[in-house]
């Protein structure tokens, strides 16, 4: 895992991500990792059980070094939406559940802390990378106890505007303390 402890200024994630294709053409630079992350993003995939175990047991691993959990008896988490409104991304709630079960249930979890309203085309299908596309397509449609942390939680971080739309949106419904916490860190 890349990142080491929590941090509230940079962002926290799991591994280096090498895109399968760059430009339209195979990436020489794919790894596990690669095909890990791939995996994650369908759950048809015969390996999709065995990435969402690894991932699993890593962020158990991470999330029981979190020092917010010796502070707080709970600490709120979001999910960056799909691009595509009324998606949801099974592999990163299955593993809020997996941690739940084995931290105890510590982890708030509301579909609604945000929610995509609106679809968009999906930015690694050539859809467009600025944060102004989803702060008009995203909302946040729970009510936030914003005394408690707030995780914001992805799967793979490219340019990071989708990370800094949800951000802005979660400070603007009263979020103090966001960790920003990925699988994957593009290379």
């Amino acid at each position: 895992m890349k990142t080491t402890k929590w941090s509230l200024q940079e962002l926290n994630y799991v591994c280096d991500y090498h895109p399968f294709r760059v430009c339209g053409t195979p990436n020489p630079n794919k790894n596990q990792d690669t095909y890990r992350i791939m995996d994650m993003k369908d759950p048809t995939s015969h390996n999709f059980q065995r990435n969402l175990a690894y991932f699993q047991g890593v962020l158990l691993a991470f999330f029981r070094s979190f020092p917010e959990f010796i502070n707080f008896p709970v600490v709120n988490i979001a999910i960056i939406p799909s691009s595509t409104a009324g998606n949801s991304s099974v592999a990163l709630t299955s593993i809020i559940s997996h941690l739940n079960l084995n931290l105890g249930p510590r982890l708030i979890y509301n579909p609604d802390f945000l929610v995509r309203t609106k679809s968009i085309p999906s930015a690694h299908n050539g859809g467009a990378r600025s944060a102004q596309i989803h702060l008009d397509s995203i909302e946040v449609k729970a009510r936030i106890n914003g005394d408690l942390p707030m995780i914001l939680l992805d799967d793979v971080y490219t340019t990071g505007s989708s990370m800094a739309a949800c951000e802005q949106l979660l400070r603007n419904a009263g979020v103090k303390k966001l960790y920003k916490l990925v699988l994957g860190k593009t290379v």
